[in-house]
């Protein structure tokens, strides 16, 4: 999602100078965002382990965009009860795809304030 978010912001702006930021708790995903991160020559300090909506990894930075994959029908979500509604949106999922639940945030110099 983020490599994916950059590309197409990059092809809006090609001026844009973006430095992407991305957190998630699923470590799986965790690793294979540092790891893309790394390969594209990206800070990896930009990628952090945890859950963004309850601990936020980059409290004291600031962003223009934020992207946010909320974690509504991923089966390993541990706020999920028996009925399949979250425990901290109380929503039931709709939709049968499952998403990984994670964020990720961009900060645009060339339009920031």
């Amino acid at each position: 999602m983020l490599s994916v978010a950059e590309e197409y912001l990059r092809e809006l702006n090609p001026e844009a100078q973006l430095v992407v930021f991305g957190q998630d708790y699923n470590p799986e995903s965790y690793a294979i965002c540092g790891s893309d991160m790394m390969i594209k020559g990206k800070n990896l300090d930009h990628i952090v382990f945890g859950d963004s909506f309850t601990a936020d990894g980059f409290r004291d930075e600031r962003f223009d965009y934020l992207l946010a994959n909320p974690p509504s029908g991923w089966s390993g979500n541990p706020r999920r009860t028996s009925s399949g509604r979250n425990t901290r949106t109380g929503v039931t999922p709709a939709g049968s795809a499952p998403a990984c639940p994670g964020s990720m945030t961009a900060r645009c110099s060339s339009c920031s304030t």
